[in-house]
C-alpha cells in the first residue's frame, strides 16, 4: 500500500516562477487526494487571470482616451471651419 505524504505548501516565489499549465497541473495532482489547502493554486491561478485582464483594460483605455482626442481635434477643426 502506497503511503501519502500531505503536500507541502508552495512559498510565493515557486508559485510565481511556475507557467499557468504547471500551476493548472499541480493542483490537479493535489486535488486527487486532499480537498484541503487548495486555495493558493486557484488564488494563484486568479490572480493572473486578473492581472492580464487589468493589463488589456489599461492599453484599451489609452487608446480610447487617443481616439477621444482625435475626436476632439476633428470637431473642434471643423467647428473653426464652419466659422470662417
Amino acid at each position: 500500500m502506497k503511503e501519502y505524504q500531505m503536500p507541502i505548501a508552495k512559498n510565493l516565489k515557486e508559485l510565481k516562477l511556475k507557467t499557468l499549465e504547471e500551476l493548472e497541473e499541480e493542483h490537479d495532482e493535489v486535488s486527487k487526494s486532499t480537498q484541503i489547502c487548495l486555495d493558493y493554486y486557484l488564488n494563484e491561478i486568479r490572480y493572473r487571470e486578473n492581472s492580464r485582464i487589468a493589463k488589456s483594460m489599461f492599453y484599451c483605455t489609452i487608446i480610447i482616451g487617443i481616439f477621444t482626442l482625435v475626436c476632439t481635434v476633428a470637431t473642434v477643426t471643423s467647428l473653426l471651419n464652419i466659422e470662417k
